[in-house]
């Protein structure tokens, strides 16, 4: 059995993460971009093509172009962590080659790449969440979101580097979101996991990548 103590950081450490504040066309407020414009953009006040407010990016496949857009996160407000955790939603429409990753670098270990990869075909608006630990204090981060497929459509939406994350620590009182504790302890190899939310569904489905529970 494990008890939890959390670590506070800010709601959210990826700013403009749902896409809502807009700019001049082919740029978008505190993202850096890459061959935005010519379909690939922010949609906004159109039905089905945002999971949550009026706006979401989009990207439109062409051949011989890859579209992304970058930030840096500050690596001060990963301090105190042992693990983290990144989640967004995406929707694909004949999609192929998109995705978007959270990456963390070390001053020794390797790098930690939080990924969440859209399935190639047609799928609605789902939730995809991947958690990963931080062995060491982080030296540099970034979220990226990308598209290289030749054709068909990526959105993307309501990412979210959560506000808090729990390590555990024995003896110490439990603290943190109410409801946070399963009445079982999943285990995996360097506690990597999956989940999947489909919005407007009453399914869900919990994909584990490696290990089991106890």
């Amino acid at each position: 059995m494990r008890i939890y103590t959390c670590v506070a950081a800010p709601s959210n450490l990826i700013l403009n993460p749902g896409f809502e504040t807009t700019g001049a066309p082919g740029t978008i407020p505190s993202w850096n971009t890459t061959n935005l414009g010519a379909g690939n953009k922010v949609v906004c006040n159109k039905a089905g093509q945002s999971s949550e407010g009026v706006c979401a990016l989009r990207f439109k496949g062409q051949p011989a172009v890859s579209a992304s857009l970058k930030q840096t996160l500050d690596p001060t407000l990963f301090a105190g962590m042992d693990e983290a955790t990144f989640s967004g939603w995406l929707r694909g429409a004949n999609a192929s080659g998109g995705k978007v990753m959270v990456k963390l670098k070390f001053a020794a270990s390797s790098p930690v790449k939080l990924k969440l990869t859209l399935p190639v075909g047609t799928t609605a608006f789902t939730a995809y969440s991947v958690t990963d630990t931080i062995p060491e204090p982080v030296t540099s981060a970034f979220v990226k979101a990308s598209y290289t497929g030749p054709a068909g459509k990526m959105w993307v939406d309501d990412l979210e580097r959560p506000s808090s994350t729990c390590a555990a620590a024995r003896g110490a009182a439990p603290t943190g979101r109410a409801g946070r504790f399963p009445r079982r302890e999943l285990t995996v190899k360097r506690r990597r996991y999956v989940r999947i939310n489909q919005r407007g569904g009453a399914a869900s489905a919990l994909v584990i990548l490696q290990g089991g529970w106890l």
